[in-house]
């Protein structure tokens, strides 16, 4: 896995580059208006408003590289939370990567701290973007679905082979040697028991998956 100033500047780019395709403009009310005349981008950014207004924190889950941290940053962005990363936690605590955790000792270690950091993080008002490893915890996910709606971000194995370059270092938390395939059959299972929606993200562009997650977080939040 990449340092956490490398996916920082990673964020950014994307952002940036939100900025300049597709931005989600909201309308604004106009004093002069009808009540009973309301466009459909004006209704789609009320149900964004009620949308935050009705549940503090939403939690993102899903494998390596279903793009939870880049995703997650645009999610805040678009509904005025504030985003955490709970791989970032995990580094900054114990100031090394996932990948020199795993290095130090073993990816059932790295799982313990994981799960401390599930239990101990402010997750209130708050996008949160887990590590691929984070549904192992069962105490870890109990508290996360207690206080948020959890969103399964749902890439097929043949995109995630296309997106994961470095899956021997990227700081997986795996059993020596296990494949890709065999981590995806072990974890979607998992995903799909704690997910409260399932977004299906095969050949979805980012700005297109962003807009199924609030499509469905507003149907789920009705």
């Amino acid at each position: 896995m990449d340092g956490s100033r490398r996916q920082l500047n990673d964020w950014t780019r994307q952002l940036n580059r939100s900025r300049n395709t597709n931005p989600v403009i909201p309308t604004e009310r106009s004093d002069e208006g009808s009540q009973t005349k309301n466009t459909a981008q004006s209704n789609t950014t009320n149900d964004k408003i009620n949308m935050r207004n009705n549940h503090d924190s939403i939690v993102l889950i899903g494998m390596p590289g279903a793009g939870k941290s880049t995703l997650g940053i645009l999610l805040a962005k678009e509904l005025g939370l504030d985003f955490v990363d709970t791989d970032i936690a995990i580094q900054v605590r114990e100031g090394r990567t996932l990948q020199e955790i795993l290095d130090g000792s073993d990816y059932l270690h790295l799982r313990e701290i994981e799960e401390q950091v599930l239990l101990s993080q402010d997750i209130a008002g708050k996008v949160v973007a887990t590590g691929g490893s984070a549904v192992y915890s069962e105490p870890g996910m109990a508290r996360l679905k207690h206080n948020a709606t959890v969103v399964f971000l749902d890439v097929p194995l043949r995109e995630l082979r296309q997106r994961i370059g470095n899956f021997d270092s990227r700081g997986i938390a795996r059993k020596p040697n296990q494949s890709l395939e065999s981590l995806f059959e072990e974890r979607c299972a998992l995903y799909k028991k704690y997910g409260d929606i399932r977004v299906d993200c095969d050949q979805q562009s980012l700005q297109q998956t962003l807009d199924s997650v609030l499509q469905q977080l507003s149907e789920y939040r009705v």
